[in-house]
């Protein structure tokens, strides 16, 4: 999705700041709803499902092809 650049050990990924884009108490329910959409939308291990993204317009898609 293009959050975190260069970074491709996930322990890191998930410590890395997201920069302004979550306030102070809501990391925990951010955190939740990303797992969420890796598991529906953005699947790494099948193809992603980028037409159903709400995200579809601001995603980079990094590593999509």
């Amino acid at each position: 999705m293009g959050l975190v650049d260069g970074i491709k050990d996930p322990k890191k990924v998930e410590m890395a700041p997201v920069g302004g884009l979550v306030s102070t108490g809501r990391g925990s329910d951010f955190c939740h709803r990303l797992v969420m959409h890796g598991r529906e939308i953005c699947t790494a291990r099948t193809k992603p499902y980028c037409d159903r993204c709400c995200l579809n317009d601001i995603c980079k898609k990094v590593g999509v092809e």
